[in-house]
């Protein structure tokens, strides 16, 4: 009886907990490794899309446009948009814990792995973003990220 009792205490522990997602910390000189471009900027837009799958079935995805101060790896340009899936629209929100969250005028570095289409999107997740209060704590960063290059 004890141990149908805990079974069955076990099992409603088990369906009241909250999904999460557990990652493992990429040390920095793995991210430089792995990424196919890393830029340092200013977060200019955040927009949100919807693809249609069916007539009942969509999802969204976010296009963010970064402003490029420095190319730090990869090709030189002045501005690169990164798509991600999720994002906020007419009141559904699919983001995940693990996605990394954008907002416009942000100082950030960001690790980027060319997908399909030549789409950029962030390297391991939200560990792919980096944001600084100002340009000389992220500058301090960007020499950290040279030594690996």
């Amino acid at each position: 009886m004890k141990k149908i009792l805990l079974f069955i205490t076990s099992l409603i522990c088990l369906a009241s907990l909250n999904a999460t997602a557990l990652m493992i910390e990429v040390p920095i000189k793995t991210m430089v490794q792995q990424s196919d471009r890393i830029y340092s900027g200013k977060i200019i837009s955040v927009t949100t899309h919807k693809k249609i799958f069916t007539d009942k079935n969509f999802g969204l995805y976010r296009i963010i446009t970064l402003d490029v101060d420095e190319n730090i790896k990869g090709d030189s340009v002045s501005q690169v948009e990164i798509f991600e899936s999720g994002g906020n629209l007419n009141g559904y929100d699919t983001r995940t814990s693990i996605s990394p969250h954008f907002n416009e005028n942000e100082l950030v570095v960001l690790f980027l792995k060319q997908g399909q289409n030549n789409q950029f999107n962030i390297l391991h997740h939200y560990q792919g973003k980096r944001t600084f209060p100002d340009k000389q704590i992220r500058e301090l960063f960007v020499q950290e990220l040279n030594k690996y290059l």
